[in-house]
């Protein structure tokens, strides 16, 4: 939410996404399917996005007077409901969950405040570089705490709880073939969903089911095998004009040849300077320095829950937790993911998307194993044994998540504050959406005012226009709510709207 001070308005990190969403959501509210709220024409160049969430938050502004951007950040909070409620199903029907189960899911509800260790190299890179970056995650290619996540894009968050959702409703035993029907026609559902609410998080469903099903004909689970391939049908059929929609060329120039991903190597920053300085080492090079250094690029990013891992693992190795069905689901889940995240890049934009949402898969399979063991811990009846040693460092990591979360939501909310109070170092690469000149708060109240009353007098089919050059764009997608004639510089938007038509 917003936050005002007198006559300044200070939006929060986060908003740099919403202020794409919340105009995607209005966009909705005007008509189904939606059209570019960034480019004006007739015809209206329709969305090639993963909008699914958009359009159940467009339905609040059809049916009341609740806002776009209030009813996208109601959304939000649903969106961890949701991610709450998926444990509870999860721990219950994937990992069977039968003693203790509500402290289990009290648990796990509680580890969405834990993350990795970037709170380290955060540190450092203050200490020694003076840096201080609006995300924490920004520093490394991120595998994203739970609550920044939820507050950036809580829509990957739901396209998760659509593709874990399918998978266990596959998962339940039927007794009769029209109660098969039923379930593989909701699980088809549920994956199509997913692929609307997030092409990102949905592909790499899509890949872990594409290798699960040989293994499934391994291991003669025919049950799995036509389950799998009827849901997938089904999914493939009613997601077909939704994925239909997207084709065509990347439009920023990523890749420049149309591509979904591309082939790559997991970069590692803190590495990269290290061998560079130890060894001078230059050019392409240097980017093959990042495949020793993957391990430790994780170990840093999950923390607390690559020990989780590393014991689990110790746990099936020695007996003491078999290899059932499920379990061998999970461990298939999180190596698909390491996969994907370790070689595999988005093409369509700068960003890395990709490798940053698949991982949701396994942390969510990380932290249902993580519940059950500080359960099993706390009650002295856990099948994976830690010594002392082992058992303080993994404490460590857990207060060190904890700790990194903190940090992370309070400067998610006080980094433009700080920014236009001239106490932090302006960073380059931020100038375009948060100008350092000390006029941030004024101007963006200035622009609520405006699009406040410009809500009021025009109708809800007006076409606005700003200077699309302008470092304001957060607060006009935010606060407009109206169709814009040109949302981004001319010749971008040209390319962009031609490619999409």
């Amino acid at each position: 939410m917003d936050l005002q001070l007198g006559k300044r308005l200070y939006f929060s990190v986060p908003a740099y996404d919403y202020s794409l969403r919340v105009a995607l959501t209005a966009a909705a509210s005007r008509a189904i399917p939606p059209a570019n709220p960034f480019f004006a024409s007739v015809p209206p160049v329709l969305l090639r996005y993963h909008y699914f969430w958009m359009l159940i938050c467009s339905l609040v502004p059809r049916v009341g007077s609740i806002g776009s951007r209030q009813a996208m950040f109601g959304g939000t909070v649903w969106a961890g409901i949701a991610l709450m409620s998926l444990i509870a199903i999860a721990l219950k029907f994937f990992l069977q969950v039968r003693e203790r189960f509500g402290r289990k899911v009290l648990i796990g509800c509680g580890l969405l405040l834990v993350t990795g260790l970037d709170i380290l190299p955060t540190i450092l890179l203050f200490f020694a570089f003076h840096r201080v970056y609006p995300d924490m995650e920004t520093w490394n290619e991120q595998i994203t705490s739970w609550l920044d996540v939820l507050l950036w894009c809580p829509h990957h968050v739901m396209s998760l709880a659509a593709g874990v959702t399918g998978l266990l409703i596959l998962r339940q035993p039927v007794a009769t073939k029209f109660q098969r029907a039923i379930t593989i026609l909701l699980a088809g559902a549920s994956f199509a969903s997913a692929a609307g609410l997030s092409v990102l998080v949905s592909f790499t469903f899509a890949v872990f089911i594409s290798l699960w099903l040989p293994y499934a004909a391994l291991r003669r689970w025919w049950d799995d095998v036509a389950n799998f391939l009827a849901s997938g049908t089904i999914a493939l059929f009613l997601g077909l004009p939704f994925l239909h929609s997207l084709l065509g060329p990347a439009l920023d120039g990523a890749s420049g040849d149309g591509r979904f991903f591309g082939v790559w190597i997991r970069p590692f920053p803190l590495g990269s300077v290290i061998v560079s300085l130890l060894f001078n080492v230059r050019g392409p090079i240097l980017g093959l320095v990042s495949v020793p250094f993957l391990p430790l690029n994780y170990f840093l990013e999950l923390g607390f829950f690559a020990a989780i891992a590393i014991a689990r693992w110790r746990a099936i190795r020695e007996g003491s937790i078999a290899v059932t069905r499920n379990e061998a689901t999970a461990w298939m889940m999180v190596a698909i993911t390491f996969l994907i995240g370790s070689f595999v890049r988005s093409t369509s934009l700068q960003s890395n998307d990709l490798a940053w949402r698949c991982f949701l898969i396994a942390q969510f399979v990380l932290l249902l194993w993580a519940a059950c063991a500080i359960d099993d811990w706390l009650g002295s009846r856990s099948r994976i044994t830690l010594n002392t040693t082992a058992v303080r460092f993994t404490a460590a990591l857990l207060v060190l998540g904890v700790a990194g979360t903190v940090y992370q939501l309070t400067m998610l909310r006080i980094y433009p504050i700080l920014l236009d109070a001239g106490k932090i170092v302006p960073l380059p690469e931020n100038k375009f959406w948060m100008p350092p000149d000390h006029h941030l708060g004024e101007r963006t109240y200035a622009l609520r005012s405006v699009y406040d009353r410009l809500s009021a007098d025009l109708p809800q089919r007006a076409v606005v226009q700003y200077n699309p050059d302008g470092a304001t764009f957060v607060p006009h997608g935010l606060y407009m709510a109206r169709q814009t004639a040109v949302g981004l510089p001319l010749p971008v938007t040209a390319s962009a709207a031609s490619m999409a038509a």
